[in-house]
């Protein structure tokens, strides 16, 4: 499983490399060309794919993984580029991703900003965090990071938001497995605050 996961990393990491290095590749032929043509015989006229190249930014990349458990960790955003000073590192922008149990539900996320720290198997979410469990609970923060490798999401900053009991506000989440049964727990910390609303009873 190890050596499945190793895998699986390797190749959602070249998904993103491969793009970025074609993509300063033809940077550098612009740049080589720009001296000898005219802008109106520019073969990249078009200021969005000038700009990509520029930026060496990729659209809509995609990172899978599975944990020794088998959960399935998935995360995609609307583009990429490599994060400044770090060659094992990339920041994605608008953010979706999920944590899939096929005995526990579905754990979802979103954000503004992931940046993805392949070297640490860790992931740092920030901007408008939203985190949403398929057991009922609704949970927004300013940031958060979680594996890559394993089931462990920690918040950076307090979380407010609802769920089965009512509304709630803490310090601090932390989502991760319990021993030896592999079961996924919702641990809020740190001051919880707790308003019960009990539901009405449906006729």
């Amino acid at each position: 499983m190890r050596r499945d996961n190793t895998y699986s990393r390797v190749i959602a990491w070249l998904k993103i490399l491969f793009p970025l290095t074609a993509l300063g590749l033809l940077s550098t032929v612009f740049l080589l060309s720009e001296e000898v043509a005219k802008v109106g015989e520019l073969p990249f006229a078009d200021r969005e794919l000038k700009d990509r190249v520029a930026n060496q930014q990729i659209t809509a990349p995609h990172f899978s993984g599975v944990t020794a458990e088998g959960d399935r960790i998935s995360f995609t955003a609307t583009s990429a580029r490599p994060a400044p000073g770090s060659s094992d590192a990339a920041i994605g922008e608008t953010v979706s991703g999920a944590l899939e149990s096929d005995t526990q539900g579905t754990i979802n996320m979103r954000s503004d900003q992931i940046e993805v720290q392949m070297d640490d198997n860790m992931a740092l979410l920030t901007g408008g965090v939203q985190i949403a469990s398929s057991q009922g609970y609704s949970v927004t923060t300013a940031a958060m990071r979680t594996a890559l490798n394993d089931v462990y999401v920690e918040t950076l900053a307090p979380v407010e938001g609802t769920g089965p009991e009512g509304q709630f506000a803490a310090g601090k989440l932390i989502i991760t497995t319990t021993k030896p049964d592999g079961r996924i727990q919702l641990l809020f910390t740190e001051g919880v605050k707790l308003v019960y609303l009990p539901r009405q009873n449906q006729e």
